[in-house]
């Protein structure tokens, strides 16, 4: 890890680039609600759920490559309602209500979406950022849980990830305020994560993958000295440019203490269940298989999610997955059906009253719709079919105003779920 910089993070705006994009609708299925479970230690975890130390009983057995089950009785549709340059991140204001909007090309911009107007363009990072990969430019944005400063996580034009805050007044930012919290060499183009997300704890978690290549070829997924392969924890208010959580499993020793959860290949995407505090995490695979993991809210330990040593819950560079702190998946899914994972929500909203608890993914490449049923704390978690659509892929989900859900392609396109 890099020392933290002290100039400022930002660029003047740059014109955007004319784009078009169509709609797509898809059709769906009855689903239940998800289950979750309070304040679990790693061993409680260990004990009722996907177990913390060996392959996840709740996943299927490796090699496993079990089918969603269709249902029926309803139907959903995605409703196009914003066209904005490469869409990655959507978050509300938790006071105002503002809608903000961040573009891969480096803009954050303030967004009506009953309108489907851009507002405002708030901020251009464009002039910072490397952006020869899909997987690099603005890759995330965040809000503090009192709204004051807005988080940005973006690969700048050295290649390293950057998280970099501004004060708000949930319209505006204040540049002058713009600060970095922290900077991480990458070593290739792709694997960066890039998703931040603040937990029910109050505490910011960042998502790094593995630092790109292939097969691991840096040896980042088991390495604990490392920040790459791993979902990091610290608290940006607590000092300058952040501490580390006491809770943390490295806070004492054995690791670096910005780590939360080691073994990740490109957690792409992550998402806190507002009623459970369960952190889903949908983490990109190699070859062969695309996974999602649920860490139980309140659970401590340094859990590992075995990459290298396996894809999924199958073996991949050894002979199977860690004998420590190991987190199976509860659901995945091989090539056969998709190239790579959408991480989603869970949907809390209430347009949808079926899909309630029901986490919401997406495959990239198929642009292919699912939701997972059950998540693994409580009971076996299921995959169910949302249907297949021929619009555009789709890259992130969101939770947008009323916790209805949705969907951003880097085709230009924000577009909702609702009921058909």
């Amino acid at each position: 890890m890099s020392v933290p910089r002290s100039r400022p993070v930002w660029a003047p705006p740059a014109p955007r680039r004319a784009s078009r994009w169509a709609g797509i609708a898809l059709g769906a299925l009855v689903v239940g609600a998800c289950g979750g479970a309070d304040g679990p230690t790693i061993a409680d975890a260990a004990a009722t759920a996907p177990p913390i130390v060996e392959v996840a009983a709740a996943a299927p057995a490796p090699g496993a490559e079990p089918a969603a089950i269709p249902a029926e009785g309803f139907t959903v549709t995605l409703t196009p309602v914003l066209e904005i340059d490469e869409p990655v991140d959507l978050i509300v204001h938790p006071a105002s209500d503002e809608v903000f909007v961040a573009s891969r090309t480096g803009v954050i911009a303030r967004v009506d979406l009953s309108s489907g107007e851009i507002v405002e363009e708030v901020i251009d990072l464009g002039g910072r950022l490397a952006g020869d990969w899909v997987e690099q430019g603005l890759l995330g944005i965040e809000f503090s849980p009192a709204g004051d400063l807005l988080y940005a996580n973006f690969t700048d034009s050295d290649g390293a990830t950057v998280v970099a805050a501004w004060a708000t007044d949930g319209s505006t930012l204040d540049l002058e305020s713009g600060r970095t919290v922290l900077r991480v060499d990458q070593p290739a183009g792709n694997h960066n994560g890039g998703d931040l997300e603040f937990g029910p704890d109050g505490l910011l978690y960042i998502t790094f993958g593995d630092g790109g290549g292939a097969g691991d070829e840096y040896g980042n997924g088991q390495d604990p000295d490392t920040l790459l392969g791993s979902i990091l924890r610290i608290d940006p208010d607590a000092a300058e440019p952040y501490a580390v959580p006491a809770t943390n499993p490295f806070v004492d020793g054995g690791g670096a203490p910005e780590i939360f959860l080691m073994g990740a290949r490109n957690p792409w995407r992550i998402d806190f269940d507002e009623s459970t505090g369960d952190l889903w995490i949908a983490d990109v695979g190699q070859d062969a298989v695309e996974e999602i993991n649920v860490v139980p809210g309140g659970v401590t330990g340094a859990v590992n999610l075995g990459w290298p040593l396996v894809e999924g819950s199958v073996p991949f560079d050894g002979s199977g997955p860690p004998t420590d702190g190991y987190l199976g998946p509860i659901v995945e899914y091989s090539h056969d059906e998709g190239c790579s994972i959408t991480g989603g929500v869970v949907y809390r909203g209430t347009a949808i009253p079926e899909l309630d608890g029901v986490y919401l993914f997406a495959d990239y490449c198929t642009a292919q719709l699912w939701g997972v049923v059950g998540n693994g704390v409580a009971g076996p978690a299921t995959r169910i079919d949302l249907g297949v659509g021929t619009g555009p892929s789709p890259a992130a989900f969101a939770e947008g105003p009323g916790g209805e859900v949705y969907v951003l392609s880097l085709d230009d396109a924000v577009l909702r779920i609702d009921p058909a």
